[in-house]
Formats: structure tokens, C-alpha cells, sequence
């Protein structure tokens, strides 16, 4: 649907919001569990606020949603666009925090994440 590819999809509402889409229309909207979508850091991280965060790196697969929150809260970090293993990034040292989706929270607390 972003690329102008397809007339009509099936699609996760918070892809669509990140996606530079001319237009988009919703037909229905369904609700699948309880996803959502996450600022988080490794457990033993100093992190306390958003403030904290500067000059960090941040991984995610929601490139348009995450600039666009840091851009809006003058939170000044580097954005690493990862695919697939978003919640790892802190335990390799790809970044110091993640942007992601999460459900159900034990994924955030086997990767030794907690909510920002």
C-alpha cells in the first residue's frame, strides 16, 4: 500500500500511521489482542526519563512514528531502523533503547526490558 502496489490490504493501524501513505481509508477496523506500541530500555539502564535519552541510540521498525515522537518532545537521539529482532538491539549494543511493538509484556521481560 505505501508503494502504490495494492488498492486494498490488510494492515496494522500503527504501520499505516508510520507510512509516508498518500491515502489510506479504513474500512473496518479490528481489534486483535493488546498490543502496543513501547519506549523501553534495558533493565539495569540509568534511564529515568525521556530526557535521559539523549544523545542515545534508538532502534526500531517504526521509523516515521519514532522521529516524528522525538522530534515533538525536542528528545535529540539516533534512530537505527532495525527489522525482526527489535527487542534484542539493547543485548547486541546496536542501541541503548527500543521503540516497539510489545504483547504480551513477558517479551519485554525476557530481553531484560522495562517501559520508559
Amino acid at each position: 500500500m505505501a508503494k502504490d502496489v495494492a488498492d486494498i490490504g490488510l494492515s496494522v493501524m500503527i504501520w499505516l500511521c508510520g507510512a509516508q501513505c498518500r491515502r489510506v481509508e479504513v474500512l473496518q477496523y479490528q481489534t486483535f489482542g493488546s498490543t502496543r506500541l513501547v519506549l523501553a530500555i534495558p533493565e539495569k539502564s540509568p534511564v529515568r526519563s525521556l530526557v535521559d535519552l539523549n544523545g542515545l541510540r534508538v532502534a526500531t521498525e517504526f521509523p516515521g512514528i519514532c522521529q516524528r515522537f522525538f522530534a515533538d518532545t525536542g528528545v535529540d537521539v539516533t534512530q537505527i531502523e532495525v527489522s525482526g529482532t527489535c527487542k534484542a538491539a539493547p543485548q547486541l549494543g546496536v542501541a541503548g533503547a527500543i521503540v516497539d511493538l510489545t504483547s504480551p509484556w513477558v517479551m519485554l521481560e525476557i530481553n531484560k526490558l522495562r517501559v520508559v
